[in-house]
């Protein structure tokens, strides 16, 4: 759902959306998905189009995922959690699912894990109060 203040599309002030796709093309006003850069903080491979930074534009988005343990867990849980993760991340099926769907790898896991999540939240609130969102 996209809902931004003073933002409307085709007369709507909310948009519900399922795909980045779909963001896309709303943001672009085409029908397309036609690239004409990408928002990775590096060339992607099989992708020929410039990103925002050698555009000379400051912007990189990702898109992340994380595993998360119950509150509670003991240390021990924790470790075991991450080294079947970690463990996970080396099987020929994830090296397979990477390459099949052209994803990038950016595995964090720990206090490096928890400072990404920290400061990406922190700059996602930031920017919400920026526009007025929040």
């Amino acid at each position: 759902v996209i809902a931004l203040p003073g933002f409307t599309f085709n007369g709507a002030a909310r948009i519900d959306i399922d795909t980045g796709a779909d963001t896309l093309k709303i943001l672009l006003g085409t029908d397309t998905t036609d690239a004409e850069l990408t928002v990775a903080g590096q060339k992607l491979k099989g992708i020929s189009v410039p990103t925002l930074k050698e555009q000379g534009i400051n912007v990189e988005i990702g898109n992340w995922r994380g595993v998360y343990g119950a509150p509670g867990i003991t240390p021990a849980q924790r470790k075991a959690l991450t080294d079947m993760v970690l463990a996970a991340l080396k099987s020929r099926s994830w090296a397979e699912a990477l390459e099949k769907n052209n994803w990038t790898p950016a595995v964090l896991a720990g206090d490096a894990f928890e400072k990404f999540v920290d400061d990406d939240f922190a700059s996602l609130r930031a920017t919400m109060v920026k526009s007025g969102m929040v």
